[in-house]
């Protein structure tokens, strides 16, 4: 039987990949929700490949219940993520929680993530299916996002071995009390971010996922990680998905102007969520300093400070409530869009600049970014992206100057290399054989073999789609 601080002894042959998460398949949302798709869209190119030298992948998802009356809720998604397990030879399973399916709120830091009883509850009831799927398979990862899973490896760690079951768990932070709820962080979910980190520093199998170096550097830094204990599970993108094909431009303009975006205008787009630290009032700002392009912000929520702020700065704008994937595509597709902004403080990956190097591969749409948590990491500054100091209004007009200044054949150059850049270093699959490997170096050779050739598959679908 293994030791109580030694995991399991370590076996290739039958893998179960779990998803222990709170949005993605019954609610819409933000970042967990598009990393939890997006690795199950990567599981499903993946399986079939590691089949073909005799390894058995598996994929579970096990998310919180919620009630059809969530103001989130997606209609048929429960039904469409079932099939899409049933599909791989999965499953999906619901949790408590212990709301009457609404969020489990809290009353204070970030409200929709709950609070410390509905964590114990949760991880404890995440912790007895990570038990059953281990008695099924002959090892279990366990990918636990973010503070409703922190206890779920304190859980797992200190009974697994007691039953000799083979199970990692990666607790991952798509955020922390430290980057999002400064100046005074829930006091519970700094105390659960803490159990877990320094629970993987005495529990082997315990281990802690970084979606990037940013927030590998603040957990080793702010929370006192051993970093030997911290693997990579970036965030990343599918190319392979039909959204990223090319769109018409009539179809564009019909569809920007059902919204009442002007066609005949260069334009400088953003988006993303309402969140304060995605920094809308600072693209608004900026663009107010720049003359001869109107800006279209969209949010998923209507925000009456920006509204007033536009009013307030004269700003050429148009300021939109709405997620719609199509309508996104569109904005960063339309030939007179000379610039995607994206200026959050503190952001701790970012998918979404990703998303739109790949959406804007055969336009002349470049990228704009804050220099700020994990942003930085993704770019060079005037090869594939324009950086601007985080916090500032003038060097992010500054920034977006240059992306309007810039001349056709520069920046045709700029979109080439961004496009390279995130097919080479973000797609979904590259980013799940990483961490396999990082978990299971035993797998390397055949990871590597598995890793050629869906590389190639990305690469084709670009080409395909231009």
């Amino acid at each position: 039987m293994t030791s109580y601080l030694e995991p399991a002894a370590p076996s290739a042959g039958d893998i179960a990949v779990v998803h222990l998460t709170f949005e993605g398949f019954q609610i819409f949302g933000g970042g967990v929700c598009a990393v939890t798709q997006g690795h199950m869209n990567a599981l499903r190119q993946v399986q079939p490949e590691f089949a073909k030298h005799g390894i058995k992948i598996t994929p579970y998802a096990a998310e919180i219940a919620y009630s059809s009356k969530h103001p989130r809720w997606v209609p048929g998604g429960l039904d469409r993520g079932r099939k899409q397990l049933h599909d791989m030879g999965g499953d999906l399973f619901l949790l408590p929680n212990y709301t009457g399916g609404d969020e489990p709120r809290s009353p204070w830091g970030v409200p929709e993530l709950g609070g410390m009883e509905n964590w114990k509850a949760l991880s404890g009831a995440a912790t007895g299916l990570l038990f059953a799927l281990a008695q099924r398979h002959e090892t279990v990862i366990a990918y636990c996002h973010d503070v409703p899973y922190a206890l779920t490896s304190v859980y797992v760690a200190s009974q697994s071995a007691a039953a000799d079951l083979d199970i990692t768990t990666l607790f991952i932070n798509h955020a922390s009390a430290l980057t999002h709820e400064m100046p005074v962080p829930n006091p519970e979910r700094l105390m659960v971010e803490c159990a877990a980190v320094q629970w993987a520093k005495i529990m082997p199998a315990a281990r802690l996922g970084a979606i990037s170096g940013f927030m590998r550097d603040q957990v080793v830094r702010d929370y006192g990680a051993d970093e030997s204990t911290v693997v990579s599970a970036g965030n990343g993108i599918t190319p392979t998905d039909p959204w990223y094909r090319r769109r018409g431009e009539r179809e564009i303009a019909e569809r920007l102007a059902a919204v009442g975006v002007p066609g005949d205008r260069p334009l400088i787009v953003s988006f993303g969520r309402a969140a304060g630290f995605k920094r809308h009032d600072r693209v608004l700002q900026a663009a107010a300093r720049v003359p001869d392009a109107h800006l279209v912000l969209m949010t998923d929520l209507r925000r009456e400070d920006l509204h007033q702020l536009k009013a307030e700065l004269g700003a050429d704008a148009t300021l939109l409530t709405s997620f719609d994937k199509e309508l996104v595509a569109s904005l960063v597709q339309w030939p007179k869009t000379r610039a995607a902004v994206l200026y959050s403080e503190n952001e701790p990956c970012g998918i979404m600049p990703m998303e739109v190097r790949l959406l804007a591969k055969d336009t002349g749409t470049v990228l704009v970014l804050s220099d700020s948590g994990g942003f930085p990491e993704q770019a060079t500054d005037g090869v594939d992206a324009i950086l601007g100091r985080s916090g500032d209004v003038e060097a992010a007009a500054a920034a977006i100057g240059r992306a309007l200044e810039m001349g056709e054949a520069a920046r045709s150059e700029m979109v080439r290399t961004s496009t390279e850049r995130v097919l080479r270093e973000c797609s979904w699959t590259g980013r799940l054989l990483r961490t396999l490997v990082e978990l299971r170096p035993g797998l390397a050779d055949v990871d590597a073999r598995v890793g050629a050739v869906l590389d190639e598959r990305n690469v084709a679908a670009v080409g395909g789609a231009r």
